[in-house]
């Protein structure tokens, strides 16, 4: 049976000294895109002086599923 890999799906949270202190309300597809509003979000807190950086992290690791017939 051939198997499709587990799209990977991030989130944003922004950390500091490894605590996370505020998560994303969104689920990303792509780390780009994540990475993106990461970029933005740090540049807007750094203005308003807040205590960490926004980062990308990856719920899980890649699965393989299998697709049954019914």
């Amino acid at each position: 049976m051939p198997r499709n890999k587990a799209r990977r799906v991030c989130t944003i949270v922004r950390m500091s000294q490894g605590i996370a202190l505020e998560w994303g309300i969104f689920v990303y597809t792509s780390r780009k895109i994540a990475q993106l509003d990461c970029d933005w979000l740090n540049k807007a807190g750094n203005s308003l002086h807040l205590e960490g950086c926004w980062q990308v992290i990856e719920y899980g690791r890649p699965m393989y599923i299998e697709r049954v017939k019914l």
